[in-house]
């Protein structure tokens, strides 16, 4: 199985996006980690981790870094 690619990554991302404000916000990750296996970390070590302007919200760049991409 192959790396998903950064176009797909980038569906994924826009998927979980629910106000399509191009950001996650706390409250489109649990979706988000429940999917990809994660149901049991919090939203807010997530955001804490990837947030790194820290306004508060995961841009589409700063969630390539967290999934190493």
């Amino acid at each position: 199985m192959s790396a998903p690619t950064r176009d797909e990554i980038k569906a994924f991302f826009d998927q979980h996006d629910d106000d399509k404000s191009g950001t996650l916000e706390k409250n489109e990750l649990p979706p988000l980690l429940k999917e990809i296996g994660l149901e049991g970390v919090q939203a807010d070590q997530v955001l804490a981790a990837a947030d790194e302007n820290g306004d508060g919200k995961i841009s589409f760049d700063e969630f390539c870094k967290l999934v190493g991409v």
